[in-house]
């Protein structure tokens, strides 16, 4: 079932189909932009693996992780280190938009 309107007016369509909070999408565009230069630039290479050593499974860094952050550039750093590594975050944030939930299925789910 699909919902047809917002359920509060900070929320927005995604691109899955379900309403999220209108940060939700800009955090993901931001990360695939940071994962982006990371191909480019060592020092955000360098800031990704600082985070991901953070945030990974400790048991493999490839498997599902997740973490609570509460600040948007964390949300946007957080998200672009499981995107580098992982190749896919997903992103959720409270009603609203004062703390995001970012998880990863892992390496496994969107790389094979």
């Amino acid at each position: 079932m699909i919902a047809t309107e917002a359920p509060q007016k900070n929320f927005v369509l995604d691109v899955d189909g379900i309403y999220r909070h209108k940060s939700v999408p800009l955090v993901r565009k931001r990360a695939i932009a940071m994962t982006n230069d990371a191909m480019k630039a060592s020092d955000v290479r360098e800031i990704l693996k600082e985070t991901m050593d953070k945030i990974q499974n400790k048991e493999n860094w490839k498997n599902p992780s997740s973490t609570l952050v509460t600040t948007k550039p964390d949300a946007i750093i957080t998200a672009a280190a499981f995107i580098f590594y992982h190749g896919g975050a997903e992103i959720t944030t409270d009603a609203k938009g004062k703390s995001w939930g970012i998880y990863s299925k892992g390496y496994y789910h969107y790389c094979g």
